[in-house]
Order: C-alpha cells, then sequence, then structure tokens
C-alpha cells in the first residue's frame, strides 16, 4: 500500500486530542503529537468549513511503494486511484457510523510538510484529505 494516514483529532471520543499515525502493519494508532493547529482549515487550503469537524484524516502518498510494480508514469496514476478508493471506503464507514464526512484534494502542503515531518517532496506527498463530524 503507498499509503501513511495521519488523523488530526479534536473532538473524537475515546481519544485525546492531538495527531495520529495509522499503522497498517500492526493496525494500530499511535500519537505523534498533542498539538493541533488552531484552526483545521489550515490543512485543507483555508476551506473555513472544516474548522466546525471533529477530524481530519490526511492520506499521504509514498510513491516508491508503487514504482517497483510499474516503471512507467502508470505508478503515479495508480496511487492516485488508490486514494479514490481508500477515501470511498472511509465515506462508506463514516456514512454507515451516522457521521458527516467531506473529502478534499485542497490541501496545504507546505504545512502538512512541516507538522507530520514528511520526507523528501519527490517521493512523498499529502494527496487527499477526509475530515469528518457529527451530523
Amino acid at each position: 500500500n503507498p499509503y501513511e494516514a495521519f488523523l488530526f483529532a479534536r473532538k473524537i471520543e475515546g481519544l485525546e486530542q492531538g495527531i495520529y499515525h495509522y499503522s497498517a502493519i500492526d493496525h494500530s494508532l499511535g500519537q505523534i503529537d498533542s498539538e493541533l493547529p488552531e484552526n483545521f482549515s489550515t490543512l485543507v487550503g483555508n476551506q473555513e468549513w472544516a474548522n466546525n469537524m471533529s477530524g481530519i484524516l490526511i492520506l499521504v502518498a509514498n510513491f516508491e511503494r508503487t514504482m517497483w510494480k510499474y516503471d512507467d508514469p502508470n505508478a503515479y496514476r495508480v496511487v492516485l486511484i488508490e486514494a479514490g478508493h481508500i477515501g470511498q471506503n472511509i465515506l462508506l464507514s463514516a456514512t454507515n457510523d451516522g457521521l458527516a464526512a467531506c473529502p478534499t484534494a485542497a490541501l496545504t502542503h507546505d504545512i502538512l510538510f512541516e507538522i507530520l515531518k514528511l520526507p523528501s517532496r519527490i517521493v512523498c506527498a499529502p494527496i487527499y484529505a477526509v475530515a469528518f463530524g457529527t451530523l
């Protein structure tokens, strides 16, 4: 899987406020920081609606994880398609749990690279976000 998932949690029952990393290998959620940006909108291209959301999940692609299989530009396309598949599953789960969810690709890359301490912009990039909250 080319993706790492980071959760910005503000008002999520059973979870302390903070920034979390989801480990697919361990199927675990680990807190990496307890500080959040003052406004979630700063993460998603200053879209003010995000400030009212309880959490935002950011999908960050590591392109090298797909490039071994596709040695042409198709690797890039496959990574983007996978973001859509993951996002759709998140939206379906949110709906099933009675949550409002809103996907967006309007991301503030400089801030996300800084907060998440992401490596090289050549092989790693925030691609997609899903913000969610109660209805």
